[in-house]
């Protein structure tokens, strides 16, 4: 079978510093999003083209949807939560000492409700970071530790896969995954990723069990099959790819977050970096789990 290419176009104004951690809202028809570097949660209308933007610290990493309407973060060298309504951000858990040197990565809930979140080494290549699980009732389980940068990380449909990006790897790994325990075991690698073709970073699934993985620094998105065969490339004008999530009015819009180069020179080559791009997939994705809390 031929190799599909998919063409993604500007979907916003707003630009980002580094552009991550991307899920689509369907209750309210909007996109959620950060910027990682600048520290601010961004809630997008993009059919209207507009954007509110809400600061909640130099050191944001991830978000979810939780209870009420409220945004579940991954935060500095913890857990918080954002009420959009006041703008106030509440912390929740700490996973690790705050003179750790580390900080939080990206991160996703399961169908359980369970917040899973990584940590990066500081110097990005260290084997010292740790992926964690913030439970229902605010426990924060320590699920795999050894990581230099715990990235994308996303279930199959049937919850029986955990599939996981350690980006300093260069590859997508996979665990079986049991959702009543929420333990994963029997780590092997599903696709290995040339250096030269850029680093994997954010990933998504959509309803037939296929990966969609942004490439940092390779200016792609691609589409694997659950065995690991390429299927799709989405190309960028950008070099630098971060994450995407499926959604729009029919769950197939993917949407994917950007980061703006170092230089100055790639700057101005890459006048659209930091932008969110969206393609338009053959097949939706499911939506994004929220956040189950034991307390209100």
């Amino acid at each position: 079978m031929a190799l599909r290419t998919f063409e993604a176009t500007p979907a916003l104004g707003q630009r980002a510093e580094l552009g991550e951690s991307p899920f689509w809202d369907a209750a309210a028809d909007v996109l959620w999003w950060i910027d990682w570097s600048g520290g601010v949660v961004y809630r997008s209308d993009v059919v209207a083209g507009t954007t509110a933007s809400f600061p909640v610290g130099p050191d944001v990493a991830a978000i979810a949807p939780a209870p009420g309407g409220r945004i579940a973060v991954a935060l500095g060298h913890g857990f918080a939560e954002l009420d959009p309504g006041t703008g106030q951000v509440r912390a929740l858990a700490l996973a690790e000492p705050e003179d750790t040197p580390t900080r939080m990565c990206d991160g996703k809930c399961d169908a359980e409700g369970r917040f899973w979140a990584g940590t990066m080494a500081l110097d990005g290549s260290s084997p010292i970071g740790t992926l964690f699980a913030l439970e229902p009732d605010g426990e924060v389980r320590r699920v795999l530790e050894g990581v230099t940068v715990s990235n994308g990380l996303c279930w199959s449909p049937d919850d029986t896969v955990f599939y996981y990006v350690d980006t300093a790897t260069n590859r997508i790994d996979r665990f079986d995954f049991d959702l009543t325990a929420g333990t994963i075991t029997d780590r092997r690698v599903l696709v290995e990723i040339a250096a030269d073709e850029g680093a994997p970073d954010g990933l998504t699934i959509d309803v037939e069990g296929h990966l969609w993985v942004a490439l940092w620094d390779g200016g792609q998105v691609r589409r694997y099959s659950p065995d690991g065969e390429l299927d799709a490339v989405v190309e960028l004008p950008v070099a630098r790819p971060t994450c995407c999530a499926l959604g729009g009015s029919d769950g197939r819009d993917l949407f994917i977050t950007t980061a703006m180069p170092d230089s100055a020179a790639e700057r101005e080559a890459q006048p659209l970096a930091g932008r969110v791009f969206v393609a338009r997939a053959d097949v939706p994705g499911a939506p994004a789990h929220p956040r189950r809390s034991g307390h209100p």
